[in-house]
């Protein structure tokens, strides 16, 4: 009775660590996205990590403050290490609070697939 229990217990325990598929970021239905050949989509700053960092990151890095600026395809690729670093590593970006981690995975894809534009 106690193995089963047990078993039970690493069983519940090894699901609940599953990762979903399903939460990773879709490809846009306008053509713009797409998927690799495993099928991963591919994310790109225009589809996917631009909405992210204007909602996130913008208010505080506009380029006209003390902050290093966010604003634009060339900057975040520019800081994409220290995004990475800063909101997905650490996890004090923004500073009203970690991302979600589908929000952290899409910016992690983007970086890893080599921050496409």
């Amino acid at each position: 009775m106690k193995y089963i229990l047990l078993v039970s217990i690493i069983s519940l325990f090894i699901a609940s660590c599953a990762y979903n598929k399903d939460e990773l970021p879709k490809p846009n239905e306008t053509g713009t996205g797409g998927t690799s050949t495993g099928g991963v989509p591919i994310i790109t700053y225009t589809s996917h990590a631009k909405a992210i960092i204007d909602a996130q990151c913008v208010l505080c890095h506009s380029g006209s403050g003390q902050f290093p600026p966010l604003n634009t395809y060339s900057a975040a690729f520019a800081k994409k290490l220290r995004i990475e670093a800063r909101t997905i590593v650490q996890g004090t970006m923004p500073p009203s609070g970690s991302l979600p981690q589908t929000t952290k995975d899409t910016l992690q894809m983007w970086i890893n697939q080599g921050a496409l534009q």
